[in-house]
This record gives C-alpha cells, structure tokens and sequence, in this order.
C-alpha cells in the first residue's frame, strides 16, 4: 500500500470515470471484478481504490445508483455513517468514496455540498496525559488450561482476546474481564498469535500448524483458513487501513496477503535466522523484520531490502506514526529513523525489552522487560514508572479506555485499570 498523496487520489479519480467502467451498474453487482481491474492499474493497492471498492462491497453503490435521479444530502450522510460503521474507515475517506460514486453516476445533489479534506490512514493523535503508576486492584482473569501466548484488544477496546498452547482463543470484555466466547477446533496445534483487523469485527490467528484463520466475531465462527507457511505462525500485523496482512513464520519467510480477496500476493526471505519480530509502517511503504543479529527494513513496493540495523540478542520492533521505528535489544531502546543509522531518542533503563506497544490515547510508551512493566515518555524517552509483577510476562497491550493486558507465565490475565497525570 502506497502513502495516499492527492496525485495519487487524483489518478483513481479519474480512473473511476473512465470508460473502463462506462457500464457502472454492471460494476456495483461484482465488487470482485472491480477490484481485479482497479489493482491491474493500481498494483500498489492505493487506499484510495480500497474504500471506493467497499462502497461497491457494501452494497451502497447499487444504493447511489438506484437513487441517482435525486438524492439530497440526508442520503448522503446515512451513506456516510453507513460506510463507517460497516467497514471501519475513517470518515474523511467515506466521505471522499460517496461523492466520487455520486460524481461517476452523474447524480446531482440537493442541499449542502461538503467540503472534502483526505487525511492518510494514522492513529489519532495522542493529547491525553501520560499514564502514571496506578494504586487498583488488577483483575485476574482465567480460564486458559495452558500457557497464553498472545493477547489483543479490538480497535475500539469493548473485547480482550487471549490464545495459547490449549489450542484456545477466548474473548473477553475488554473493560471488566469477564469471559464472553471461546473457540475451539480452528488450529490443529497451539495457537501462537491473534491480531484484530481494523473493522473491529474480525480476528486473524496464527497457529503451530502452519495454518492462518480468521473469525467473524459477529457469528462467532472461522471464515477463513489460509495456509502458505511450512511452519509456525509467529507474528500477524494488517495495514493501517487493513487492506493487507503480514504474516512471519518459523520457516523463516514472511508472506503478504490481500484481505478483501484472501489471495497471497508475495513473500520476503528466507531469512538467516529466526524471525523474532515485525513491524509494518503506519503508511504500508516498508516492513522491518528482527532476526538474531539484525533488523532488515525492506521497502514493500520494491520488495528490497533498504537498511540493516545489528543488535545483540532477542529484539523488539514497533513503528511510531511520524513514520520513525523504535527498536529494543540487550543494549537499550532507541527510537530512529528506519533508512539510517542515527538514532532520535534512547530511552531510560531499557536494555532487554521483548514486547512493546503504544498507549493509544497518550504519548506513553509500555515495554514488557521479562517481569517488570515500563513507562516512558515516547517524546522524550524518560522512564516514568515501573512494576515488578513478579511473574514472567509474555505478552501486553493497551485499549483505549487505559486496561492495561498482562499475559502471565502462569496462564492467567492481568486486567489493571490505569491511571494518568492531571
């Protein structure tokens, strides 16, 4: 995926009103068509195709269509709303989708006409106060026979998914930890990693078997299956806009895959060694990957290699929205742009961090240092506080309403509620 730029945007525009589609009713009957002949010209899956495709697969095309001979803008807005409720975009790019739809069936409008800013695909900003060491009782969650592997929080934090070496993944309410759902029978083998896609709505496992799933967890059953892997599944990650997903595996080869039509659309490696861990940019342009010596950024386009990065030891990797890449080994944390060798930030106390993620809300920054929790500054790189939880922690995340998500070596979930700075 591509950085959106109003060229860019610009060309899709006008590849929607060409006579490539000049019988658009045909189009909003076959959203898989439309997309097989938008990526012939757009191989980079520009974001841009992306939302104007679900409109089309939301069914709100044929809508456009049928209303073309007058539509006013309370259509316009139910529209809007529809398309960000169902699919999760954000709703400049709804916004931008429906009247460039609108245009293409030549309907005029009656009411106020929008004007249309389009913002690439990044987190909100983060303007809450940094989280502070927090005097609650955490919840203990169980439920897990064996040992958890990985949690996630949904996008919006309502659920709390948890996976593990009982070949289980469980739901739970993201805010109170009590159990909500569990599933069986989707891996034949442990179940190592989940990550959610960004509608919110759909969970994506990776197991032991070498095997990649996916759960609508509207209905609570797989709906996917997809198996391209010799080995384990170790580590997922979508696109901001959740058009692609990344999967790393223990035979050594990372593989992409186009979500809307579940079809793998190229591979990187094999790599030297074991991948430890991945990091997608928030714009899709490059993928960093740890193995046991090094961090290799690749750019996604090119499918090259562009930077090496040496550390020492077992590495952790997240990328930062202004598009720098924060990297943790035996020696520290630094946080740097991806393309060179200096660095912008080293943060306090930091040597050994296995597991790091993003305060959604706030500038802190969480690490999991086998049994202590950090906090920094994610400005600055000052250690703000941190907890010895006197157990060995194995994964961590953060919802937006400030549960912090402690999977435990013992096979339990810790649920603790933070607090912040006044």
């Amino acid at each position: 995926m591509q950085k959106n730029t109003s060229s860019e945007t610009l060309q899709v525009e006008s590849f929607l009103q060409s006579s490539s589609f000049a019988n658009k009713e045909l189009w909003t009957k076959d959203h898989q068509r439309f997309l097989r002949i938008g990526m012939l010209s757009f191989p980079n899956r520009p974001i841009a195709l992306v939302v104007l495709h679900l409109v089309v697969k939301t069914g709100i095309a044929k809508d456009i269509l049928e209303s073309s001979t007058s539509i006013n803008t309370m259509q316009i807005e139910r529209w809007i709303d529809g398309l960000v409720q169902e699919t999760g975009i954000r709703k400049e790019w709804a916004v931008w989708a429906i009247e460039q739809w609108v245009k293409a069936f030549g309907a005029e409008t009656k009411g106020r006409r929008r004007t249309v800013r389009i913002l690439p695909p990044v987190i909100e900003t983060r303007n809450k106060a940094l989280l502070r060491k927090t005097q609650s009782k955490p919840r203990i969650l169980k439920g897990h026979r064996k040992n958890i592997l990985d949690i996630c929080f949904s996008p919006d934090g309502r659920w709390l998914s948890s996976c593990g070496e009982d070949r289980s993944i469980r739901i739970w309410n993201g805010k109170n930890g009590r159990s909500i759902a569990s599933f069986l029978g989707g891996h034949r083998d442990w179940v190592r990693c989940i990550e959610y896609h960004p509608d919110g709505f759909t969970l994506c496992s990776g197991g032991d078997d070498g095997s990649i799933r996916f759960w609508n967890l509207k209905t609570g059953k797989g709906s996917q299956r997809l198996k391209e892997h010799n080995s384990w599944v170790t580590d997922l990650e979508f696109s901001s806009d959740g058009s692609l997903l990344i999967s790393a595996s223990r035979d050594f080869m990372i593989c992409m895959w186009h979500v809307e039509t579940m079809e793998l659309i190229g591979k990187i490696g094999p790599f030297a060694s074991e991948i430890q861990d991945i990091a997608l940019d928030y714009n899709g342009e490059w993928l960093a990957v740890a193995t046991e010596q090094a961090v290799e950024v690749w750019s996604l386009e090119e499918r090259k290699k562009k930077a090496v990065h040496r550390i020492k030891g077992r590495a952790a990797l997240l990328a930062v929205a202004d598009g720098e890449l924060l990297i943790g080994d035996e020696t520290g944390l630094i946080k740097k742009d991806p393309f060179s060798a200096e660095y912008s930030i080293s943060f306090e106390e930091a040597a050994g961090s296995k597991k790091l993620i993003l305060d959604p809300v706030s500038p802190s920054l969480i690490g999991a240092l086998k049994q202590d929790v950090m906090v920094w500054d994610l400005r600055s790189g000052s250690l703000l506080w941190k907890q010895n939880i006197r157990q060995d922690i194995r994964s961590i995340h953060m919802n937006r309403q400030g549960q912090l998500a402690l999977a435990l070596s013992h096979r339990d979930i810790v649920l603790w509620e933070m607090e912040r700075f006044e």
